[in-house]
Formats: C-alpha cells, structure tokens, sequence
C-alpha cells in the first residue's frame, strides 16, 4: 500500500514537472518567434518577397503566424544582419528575400541594387566590376562613356589615376587614353595636343622644351622642336600664326633672330624696314595716341610723334598740305611726297601751332602736322 502512495506521488510530480517544462518550452519558442530572435533560421530561406516582409517588420516584430514565410523570412534577414531600415529599403527592390540576402552578404546596399538593376547588372556582373575597384556608381559612368568597357579595363584606367569620364569627354579612346598616361599626360591635358594631331611622344617633346599645344603647327610646318623652342625664347608669341609668318619671312631674307623678331613683333614688313627705322630715328621710340592729341594744346605738339588713324583731307591747300580731320579735330597736315588716296594714317610729327581765317573770319588755331610714313611706330 505504501508503496503504491509513493509511486503515485513520484509519478505525479513528473507528470507536473513535464508540464510545465512544456509551457516553457512553449512560451519560450513564441517569444522567439515573436520577437524574431531565434538563433537557429531554416537552412534555407523561404522565397517570400521582400516586400511582404518590409511590410510586417516596420519596428522588427512580426505579426503574421508565427510559422508563416514571411517570419521565416524575417528571421532569416534578421541572422544574416539586417537592420529593420535595410529591411525596409530593400521592400522595393523587387527581390525575394534569398536574393536580397546575397546581395547584402556580397556588400552591396539597396541603392548600389537599384543602380545595378539600371544597368541590368546580375550580381556576378555588379561583383566583377567591385572587384576591378569600380563601385556601382562609377561602372555607371564609365559605361555611359565608354560602351562596353569592361570591368578589367576601367580598373586600369582607374589604378592609373585615369578618370573614364574625362577622356571620353575629350573624345579619347581607351587606348589613346593609357597611351597618353604612359607619356605623363592625364586626358584633360592630352586633349589640346590630341587636337593638334600630336602623338603622345612629339607631345611629351614639345611640352618638355616649354612649348604649348598651339605652337605645334609649326612641326607639321618642318620646324624642329628646338627651333620652336629658339624663337619662344627670343619673346616670339608661337600661338600667333601672323606674327610667326612675318618672322620666318625675316628669317629667310637673312635676318639674325633678333632682329627679326624686333621688326616682326612691330607688324613692320621686310618691304617697311626702312621707313621704320627713319621714323624711328625722328621719333626716338616715343609716341603718342590721338587722344592725347585732343588734350593737348596745338603749340605743345612740336617735336612730339602721333600714330594717327583715319586721317581724311578736308581741304587741299598746296599740292602737299591740307586742312585735314584727324577724329573730331583739324589740323593742318604736311606730306613729303604726293599725297594719294591710299594715304589714310600713319605716324605725324608735330610742328607746333598754324593758324587760319575761318570762312566766318574768326582766327582758328590747330596742329601742324608733317606725315612720317604710313609705318606705324611701336
């Protein structure tokens, strides 16, 4: 009898013991469900789309059946480290939660997807181009520059400090690209000179003489670099073609470089030199404007040099003076040979005041002006 009381009792308190060992048990997978913290996760996660779970998880908690796909699915972000906004940025993209997934375990953001899926990147393509150290974003760019480049090629731009953007720009290859590296140039360097139908290597000489692109017509004129880099040197303006013209023209007539580029730079002609350098001789390399002229008193002009441009007769007076306009003044103009049509201007040397009877009678006071020669003095 005793016996049969203590195996009651023992079997009684086991059967107490299991129960609530059960609902333990039982509240303890619910609250794990429930809060989405369970460790262990389906070996594979449920192909419930992202969308469906963004929606259940605004504050990480599922609401749906505890057992349902979508809280698989949230689990299963959850273990693979999302947070509740990566869970909810990804609700657009589209995916089913193992697609998200491996993006995310690739290192790839949801902005990073959508800019791949403009592209109509898989996630092998997005990870070659990660691997070549372009990010999204720049494969983007590069791609839109270059059409069909690839990831391998745009990563030897890029380890060659070569910016795809900026040479497709300039209308360079990617070959013309690195090949202008390789001479020291960056594309937005290269540009002017690939204008100028420099190869790289004529590019790279010309530039370490201290030349600059705009004087490299002179190569394709038969002008060395060292030449080039002679009349620079000597105050030539290279990119001023008129002025290199009337140089070589020096040049070939047997001028020494200084000379040449003392008469060339003064836009005097070989044919002008020696009216030049008589109106040189008067004028002492000082001269002034016409504006100058206005202010100053007739009297005060003698012995002063005037580049004077338009001079336009007025009134003959001899068959070398004229009252002449100069501008909005009057002046009395001496020429020293038989004036002509094709006499407009030139350099005046002052001779002091003339005075005349206007047609009114009243006395009119002006500058006396003797014409030097259509050469201007500089």
């Amino acid at each position: 009898m005793i016996a049969q009381l203590t195996a009651s009792r023992f079997s009684g308190a086991s059967v107490a013991k299991n129960r609530v060992l059960g609902c333990l048990t039982i509240l303890f997978i619910a609250m794990g469900l429930n809060g989405c913290t369970a460790t262990s996760t389906p070996s594979q996660p449920p192909s419930v789309m992202m969308s469906q779970v963004s929606r259940l998880s605004a504050n990480g908690t599922c609401y749906d059946n505890l057992f349902s796909e979508t809280c698989q699915g949230l689990r299963a972000l959850k273990a693979a480290g999302f947070s509740n906004q990566e869970i909810n940025n990804w609700g657009q993209s589209g995916l089913a939660v193992p697609e998200a997934i491996a993006w995310h375990e690739a290192g790839f953001t949801s902005v990073d997807f959508q800019t791949a899926r403009t592209m109509n990147f898989s996630l092998e393509d997005a990870t070659k181009w990660r691997n070549a150290g372009i990010s999204i974003d720049d494969a983007k760019n590069d791609l839109a520059k270059y059409p069909g480049i690839t990831p391998q090629e745009a990563g030897t731009l890029k380890n060659h400090g070569i910016v795809a953007k900026d040479c497709a720009d300039q209308s360079l290859s990617y070959q013309e690209a690195l090949e202008w590296k390789k001479e020291g140039f960056l594309c937005a360097e290269a540009a002017p000179w690939h204008a100028a139908d420099a190869s790289p290597e004529r590019a790279a000489e010309w530039k370490a003489a201290g030349l600059s692109p705009d004087s490299y017509y002179l190569s394709q004129d038969g002008v060395s670099t060292q030449t080039a880099a002679n009349w620079k040197a000597a105050g030539v303006q290279l990119g001023n073609k008129e002025l290199v013209a009337a140089l070589r023209a020096y040049l070939s007539k047997g001028y020494p470089l200084k000379k040449a580029v003392y008469y060339a730079s003064r836009g005097v002609q070989p044919n002008q030199v020696a009216e030049y350098n008589r109106v040189a001789a008067t004028c002492h390399g000082s001269y002034k404007s016409f504006v100058e002229l206005a202010y100053m008193s007739p009297f005060a002009t003698k012995g002063k040099c005037f580049n004077l441009y338009p001079v336009i007769v007025r009134q003959w007076l001899t068959s070398r003076t004229a009252l002449a306009g100069v501008g909005g003044l009057s002046a009395l103009v001496e020429f020293n040979i038989a004036p002509t049509s094709a006499i407009s201007g030139g350099t005046f040397l002052g001779m002091g005041a003339y005075q005349y009877s206007s047609a009114s009678g009243s006395l009119e006071t002006v500058a006396r002006l003797k014409w030097l020669g259509q050469t201007v003095g500089r």
